[in-house]
Order: C-alpha cells, then structure tokens, then sequence
C-alpha cells in the first residue's frame, strides 16, 4: 500500500511537518491565484487601491517567505548535509 504524502514521515522530522509544508503551499498558491486574478485595472478599480495594494503586498511577502523558507535554509546546511 502507497503512503499519503500528507502521512508519511519527512525526512527532517515528522508528518506534522510534512502537513503545515502542504498548507502553506496552499495559502501560498491561493494568494498568487488571487494576485494573478486582481492583476488588472477593472480588479483594482472594484477592490479599492488599498485594498489591491494590501492584498499584492501580503502575498509578496508570503510568498518570498515561503521561498526562503523552503529553499533560503538550504544555504545554510553545510556541504555534506546538503540534499541535492
């Protein structure tokens, strides 16, 4: 029998781990979808340009979080540790 990818162990920790990786890979698509759907005059004009602006500066800075804390920590490891 194959392993959820939501239940199986991660190897720097347990499944709980590989759980919050998978949401705030969700959040983080959500919030690009949302930026990719608001990314026009007419979306920006109907949500106000602060809240376009709240929204698109929110989800660049959760998306770069979530870059640099999937792939930022990685320079980091040493050498050898590194997975590659």
């Amino acid at each position: 029998m194959t392993e959820s990818v939501l239940t199986r162990e991660a190897p720097q920790g347990p499944a709980v781990v590989v759980r919050a990786t998978a949401v705030g890979g969700g959040i983080g698509y959500l919030l690009i979808a949302a930026m990719a759907l608001t990314s026009n005059d007419t979306a920006q004009r109907r949500l106000g340009g602060r809240r376009w602006r709240a929204l698109h500066v929110a989800g660049l800075w959760v998306v770069f979080g979530i870059f640099v804390s999937s792939y930022g920590v990685l320079r980091l490891l040493p050498t050898r540790a590194r997975v590659d």
